[in-house]
């Protein structure tokens, strides 16, 4: 499997990254104070996300001003050395397994937190979208662009400098997949304990993907955004 890795340049400016992160904090500490957090509700459903998303754009800015590409870091198609029309099939075909993957795995942790009873909060946002057929299709594009960043900060980011700091290695990749996968829980702590550990276990899905597809992350993107889809249909059905 191909090797990728972010390239390096003497004079990396750290503190365009320190910009970003600087602007997340406050927004996080906005959405989470009482007097701010409405602002966020102009979008519905998806409002809260604006943090995440506002922060993958300051990191991307960051990263091509510091002469990097995302590219380096997984947007783009995966490194196989197949025809146009076999890499569209073998990419759906990729998307479909860790879709199937983070299906099959929701559902020891779903039984496993009905058994303890655990409740997920804060889920009234998409009750929103029940019978709401016209919130629904304005907000799926808007969720497949939260995905992309989900993935980009979660996946390309954070995995890729947990693995340099593990000494990126494969030993380095597994410790970064399980690292990214325990902050990608946390950073779900508004739905709830269900929510941590539902995220928890979908980011090891995603980011073993991820590394299995030669670190592109198109694959996981259109399995993300699937899952997301049936979720947010079964928020307008009901089910």
């Amino acid at each position: 499997m191909p090797e990728h890795s972010i390239n390096t340049q003497p004079k990396e400016n750290i503190l365009l990254y320190g910009i970003a992160l600087g602007v997340f904090a406050i927004l996080l500490v906005l959405r989470e104070n009482t007097s701010y957090s409405h602002i966020y509700d102009v979008l519905p459903v998806m409002g809260r996300t604006l943090p995440y998303v506002a922060l993958t754009s300051l990191l991307v800015i960051a990263f091509k001003m510091n002469g990097h590409h995302v590219r380096d870091i997984g947007l783009r198609l995966p490194d196989w050395n197949v025809s146009k029309s076999k890499m569209v099939m073998l990419i759906i075909g990729a998307a479909l397994l860790i879709l199937i993957a983070r299906f099959v795995t929701a559902i020891p942790v779903s039984l496993l937190m009905n058994h303890m009873d655990i409740l997920a909060s804060r889920l009234g946002q998409t009750g929103q979208l029940s019978g709401n057929l016209p919130l629904l299709l304005m907000i799926l594009p808007v969720m497949w662009i939260a995905v992309v960043s989900e993935e980009l900060l979660i996946r390309g980011f954070l995995m890729n400098t947990l693995a340099r700091v593990f000494g990126d290695t494969r030993k380095g990749w597994i410790y970064a997949i399980i690292g990214s996968a325990i902050i990608f829980g946390i950073g779900h702590f508004p739905q709830g304990l269900r929510g941590v550990i539902g995220a928890g276990v979908g980011g090891l899905v995603y980011g073993t993907a991820y590394y299995l597809a030669g670190r592109s992350l198109v694959p996981g993107i259109i399995a993300h955004a699937g899952v997301n889809t049936v979720g947010f249909i079964a928020a307008y059905s009901e089910v």
